[in-house]
């Protein structure tokens, strides 16, 4: 039965369709063999977890079950389904050969990703990436800036390539961002210290751009907090932004005990419609497990890290999708010290790409949104240009972009990782 599932899971994927496998995966070696599907079919595998209910609910929908094709029903039922659960073991992408790791809590996740899937239909060489990812729904009251009725619930599309404003000058800010606007991106991601707010938003008023804001390190107390926003609001001439993020997991918030506050000030803001919701960057596994219990109304929805091939981070890319958090990667360049990088290079080639390209693709292609930094019109239109073309890196691209850093991470003596973003404020790696 096994082998038919897999001739016609191959003849499907050969047609260019999508395929959905719809069974129960409790280990890696279980997982194993559908994934060695998607390599024959060279295509990409997408692994949809379900969260199970707690064990009380789970016996419940057990006992109650008729018909069952399985026979997982009525008490004996309960004693197979609390065995498999016992054995579960979450996926992770250092199986290997997993494209993206997505989470379901709810019947409504599910049916999010049905309706994706039944959008995207049957897939050509010219088809796209997607341009946005999605951080929930939320509801907007009415002194925010969002085109919509009061108290209403609107979902939250942040773009997929966001530009990155650190290191942009003042005397060159305005011109930039004109630019980025006219080559299609519609992202801009900004924070004090970057010192130049202020100029980020004279050509960002229209509709659609997404403003990502931050809140400094040396805001540690809730007064603080607000007060900052209030300035970068002010700065960018607008009554709300779209995402704040608290920019780092500073040393000092957490000897002073303020984590807590600093985030509930962050919720508050939200329910004030001066946010639309909320993230946090440079947040490894450690820092999130640290700030999950103080998020009493709004999770963090997004965390922008360092990442490229020499840094792939694999323990918070499994984190994240496990508790339904978008990644971002910034310095996806690794400061330019990977446009040369011969692996790089030779992808480009065989792919007919920038070096910049299969970089911002290697994450893109993860489900991880990008924050490059460009100066240039060449750079930025070079970079805006890896969504509007064909996707180009095969899985074998892929794998040989993941040997940068090899296969055990941090682990791997022999390929160390690299950050290059690392100031001595930052809690853990």
């Amino acid at each position: 039965q096994r082998q038919k599932v897999k001739q016609a899971a191959l003849q499907a994927l050969r047609e260019g369709k999508n395929v959905v496998i719809d069974r129960m995966h409790l280990d890696p070696t279980q997982r194993s063999y559908f994934l060695q599907i998607g390599l024959e079919a060279e295509c990409w595998v997408h692994i949809l977890s379900l969260h199970a209910p707690n064990r009380q609910v789970l016996q419940q929908r057990v006992r109650d079950r008729e018909n069952h094709p399985g026979g997982v029903q009525g008490q004996r039922g309960v004693g197979m389904a609390i065995a498999s659960l016992s054995r579960l073991v979450p996926p992770q992408y250092k199986e290997g050969l997993i494209g993206l790791i997505s989470s379901a809590r709810s019947s409504e996740h599910v049916e999010k990703f049905a309706q994706q899937y039944a959008a995207v239909g049957v897939m050509s060489p010219e088809s796209h990436l997607p341009t946005s990812f999605c951080l929930g729904n939320v509801v907007v009251p009415e002194t925010s800036d969002a085109k919509s009725e009061s108290n209403t619930s609107v979902s939250i599309q942040m773009p997929s390539i966001c530009l990155g404003t650190m290191g942009i000058g003042r005397r060159v800010a305005s011109d930039v961002i004109q630019t980025a606007l006219r080559f299609g991106f519609s992202g801009f991601d900004t924070a004090p210290t970057y010192k130049n707010e202020d100029l980020i938003n004279p050509t960002t008023t229209q509709e659609k751009s997404f403003i990502i804001a931050k809140v400094p390190k040396w805001a540690t107390t809730p007064e603080q907090v607000r007060n900052e926003l209030t300035s970068t609001l002010e700065n960018l001439k607008r009554n709300s932004v779209e995402l704040l993020l608290l920019h780092w997991p500073a040393d000092v918030m957490v000897e002073a005990n303020t984590v807590k506050q600093v985030w509930k000030e962050m919720e508050k803001l939200v329910e004030e419609g001066k946010v639309l919701t909320l993230g946090v960057c440079n947040f490894n596994v450690e820092a999130l497990r640290m700030l999950w219990p103080h998020c009493r109304k709004v999770k963090p929805r997004v965390n922008q890290v360092e990442r490229h091939p020499l840094l792939p981070q694999w323990d918070l890319i499994d984190f994240c999708a496990q508790h339904d958090i978008i990644l971002q990667a910034h310095t996806p360049f690794g400061q330019g010290k990977l446009l040369g990088h011969s692996i790089v290079a030779d992808i480009a080639k065989q792919s007919n790409k920038s070096p910049a390209q299969v970089l911002l693709l290697w994450n893109l292609m993860q489900g991880v949104a990008v924050v490059p930094k460009s100066g240039t019109e060449a750079h930025l239109k070079d970079n805006i240009a890896a969504l509007s073309s064909p996707q180009a890196l095969t899985p074998e691209h892929i794998k040989q972009l993941n040997s940068v850093a090899g296969p055990g991470g941090p682990k791997d003596k022999a390929k160390p990782t690299q950050r290059f973003v690392d100031p001595p404020f930052m809690r853990g790696t």
